[in-house]
């Protein structure tokens, strides 16, 4: 069965944090989309009713997954950075947990609060 296309977001950025090859995206509390983009090395943030730019947070090698736990904390995967950045709700870096090898990708259970990564 098709779908109904919702929203598209055609990634208004201009400058340093154009909106170029997006790989992964989330959705924060407040229902705002976060768009990891390889070609700018930013996650831009829009908003869930009219896909609105509303920022871009972050200097990361190559985001490769991205997940939000229930309180806005962002934990993006950096493929080409071997680790896996925490930002907060306003977008600033607060903790990296390094010594990965390629991460692909984040997982959050909100059950057990168990972080899984997919790590080569």
């Amino acid at each position: 069965q098709a779908g109904t296309w919702l929203l598209i977001i055609n990634g208004d950025v201009t400058g340093s944090r154009a909106f170029k090859h997006p790989y992964c995206l989330a959705l924060d509390p407040q229902g705002n989309i976060h768009v990891g983009a390889w070609g700018s090395n930013t996650i831009n943030v829009f908003t869930p009713n009219w896909g609105t730019y509303v920022r871009s947070y972050g200097n990361v090698k190559r985001p490769s997954g991205i997940v939000i736990d229930e309180e806005g904390y962002n934990l993006v995967s950096e493929i080409n950075g071997d680790c896996l950045s925490i930002f907060d709700p306003q977008g600033y870096k607060v903790h990296t947990i390094g010594k990965l090898k390629f991460p692909h990708s984040v997982m959050l259970d909100p059950k057990s609060g168990c972080l899984y990564v997919a790590n080569c």
